[in-house]
């Protein structure tokens, strides 16, 4: 049994940098481990996405990977740094 939710989000150019794709991984996170049960949570981004790679990390999920063209965005297949965290490991304080 996998257990496991895999997390996809964009977020227009001007609501970057508001806060709002922290709070939303704080709820999903909750969302997922509390409610659904979840035993862990992935998530990919853009090798070059600096601001998405910053805000996985801040949101407790650990960089497990290089996946060579993973997605095909823009009709290009484009490299993803892939992401974690489990539900042992979210701070208790976000549960």
């Amino acid at each position: 049994m996998a257990q496991t939710g895999s997390l996809g989000y964009w977020i227009g150019a001007p609501h970057v940098r508001r806060g709002y794709m922290s709070e939303a991984l704080t709820l999903v996170q909750q969302f997922a481990f509390d409610r659904l049960g979840l035993h862990r949570l992935e998530a990919a981004c853009l090798v070059y996405n600096a601001a998405s790679r910053g805000l996985l990390e801040k949101s407790g999920f650990r960089n497990i990977g290089h996946a060579k063209q993973y997605l095909r965005i823009a009709g290009k297949w484009q490299d993803h740094l892939l992401y974690e965290i489990l539900r042992s490991e979210l701070p208790a304080k976000k549960r």
